[in-house]
């Protein structure tokens, strides 16, 4: 009934009984009552100079829902009686490994999305539609571990979709709220668990979108977060490999056990050096025992690297502050 009295709200004027039984079979679309509303509205206001009286339900002439949004396909009419045949669901992880570091701030992440099959360093890669998004699912995730007030709740705003979005109060807007839970003391972490099974829907599909940046409140105030990687440079220390810490800290705490994974490492001579280049690059990293913002590769010799580049710098990054969402996209089908 509230679509019904909101189209007749819309329209100014009241339905007879051919057009409320239409507002009920459309209403069966799984979309925002805001858009059923003003789609509805639109179809039924251009007949509204017609005699309906005599007019059966499948004699009222409809356009689909893209043609209703200036999209260029068509919507088969089955679409309308089998929504889920509208729709196609597509997977992203966002790792802040690949974040895009212009962009990125120490309240917020951001990822460039790339449709395309090719590896990339930097950003995520989708394949197939991307266009038309009109949902977003957020799985449960961990961040590292912030300040926690007396509501026990975080919220997180994707900035691109902000005028679309729930209000918390004047100054804070949200997507997704969660409810976090410390693990224990050696993961370093807080897992954000979505409340109930949470999906945002769009009041209408957003047609182009190519970056995707989050922010979380505690709930309200934007939460800071420590750099999730740093720069470094290596060196001989009593024939194994010592990493000092030449860019931004990383931990507030002395001494801590950590994992890491390096990138950006090279010699002089890459050649000869391949095995141990990719050895200290390898993806999987490497568990160290951190020591003012130093520490030493495990079983790896100074001795093994041939020809050293003295003060190469090469990147950190530090698996507890990492951050890894996982998202489902529902989008309407082309």
């Amino acid at each position: 009934m509230d679509i019904i009295n909101g189209v007749v709200k819309k329209l100014g004027r009241s339905l007879s009984l051919q057009e409320k039984v239409f507002v009920l079979e459309t209403a069966k679309l799984k979309y925002k009552p805001e858009f059923l509303i003003n789609y509805i509205s639109d179809q039924l206001d251009e007949l509204k100079h017609d005699d309906l009286k005599e007019r059966k339900i499948t004699e009222l002439p409809s356009r689909s829902i893209k043609s209703f949004l200036n999209l260029t396909a068509s919507v088969e009419s089955l679409g309308l009686f089998n929504p889920l045949s509208l729709f196609e669901k597509g997977y992203i992880v966002f790792d802040s490994n690949v974040k895009n570091t212009t962009r990125s701030t120490a309240t917020s992440y951001s990822w460039d999305i790339i449709n395309s099959p090719d590896i990339i360093t930097s950003g995520v890669n989708i394949l197939g539609n991307i266009q038309n998004l009109i949902a977003i699912k957020i799985y449960q995730f961990s961040i590292q571990i912030v300040t926690l007030n007396a509501s026990n709740v975080i919220t997180m705003l994707i900035d691109e979709f902000s005028s679309d979005s729930y209000s918390f109060n004047q100054d804070r807007k949200y997507h997704f709220m969660f409810r976090p839970e410390p693990t224990n003391a050696a993961q370093r972490a807080i897992e954000l668990r979505p409340v109930s099974d949470y999906t945002y829907k769009f009041k209408a599909p957003i047609s182009n979108w190519d970056t995707f940046t989050v922010n979380f409140g505690n709930p309200e105030n934007l939460i800071s977060f420590r750099p999730d990687n740093s720069t470094y440079v290596l060196s001989d220390y009593s024939g194994e490999i010592l990493c000092t810490r030449v860019g931004p800290e990383i931990s507030i705490e002395v001494f801590y056990t950590t994992s890491v994974i390096i990138s950006g490492f090279t010699t002089n001579d890459p050649i000869t050096d391949d095995a141990i280049i990719k050895q200290i690059n390898r993806p999987e990293g490497f568990v160290v025992f951190v020591v003012s913002g130093e520490f030493v590769l495990p079983n790896i010799l100074y001795s093994s690297i041939s020809d050293p580049i003295i003060g190469l710098e090469f990147t950190v990054y530090f698996n507890e502050n990492r951050l890894i969402i996982p998202a489902e996209f529902t989008f309407l089908k082309n």
